[in-house]
């Protein structure tokens, strides 16, 4: 090994002695690699519609394949969309149950015009598909003074 050809070796040691050392740091791969992770899973749907009353309309919904993610769930008069929501809110009682971080509670003021002293049926599916929360629909049938 010539002079040239030596210092260039000692100066090139210390960044392959790190770059080996942090391939080691890096601790063993997984052997199985076909394996799904949580979010490559189909959602897993969970949910129950609480109350409906001239005050609120409360459920709370999650998807058990993704355990502290919020989902989102239309609420329906009949056939009418009213709105979407994210079903964040946090509730003690899912939080003890082990429903994820307990942050998957629904509240949702009645809107004025469900207050017109005619009976509405009011529905809670979760966003976008056609799977209906458990304990619903329910009617409600409020008048503006209530």
């Amino acid at each position: 090994m010539t002079g040239h050809s030596f210092r260039s070796f000692i100066r090139v040691m210390p960044l392959l002695t790190a770059l080996l050392l942090m391939s080691c740091s890096q601790g063993p791969k997984s052997q199985n690699t076909n394996a799904p992770t949580a979010s490559s899973e189909p959602p897993a749907y969970e949910g129950y519609y609480d109350i409906t009353n001239c005050n609120a309309i409360l459920a709370w919904a999650w998807d058990m394949n993704r355990p502290n993610e919020a989902v989102k769930v239309d609420i329906y008069d009949g056939d009418t969309l009213l709105a979407t929501l994210t079903a964040d809110a946090l509730r003690d009682d899912l939080l003890k149950n082990g429903k994820g971080n307990g942050k998957h509670g629904v509240f949702y003021p009645t809107p004025p015009q469900l207050k017109d002293g005619k009976p509405h049926l009011i529905r809670i599916k979760f966003a976008g598909t056609g799977v209906e929360l458990r304990n619903g629909p329910k009617e409600l049938n409020c008048k503006l003074t209530d």
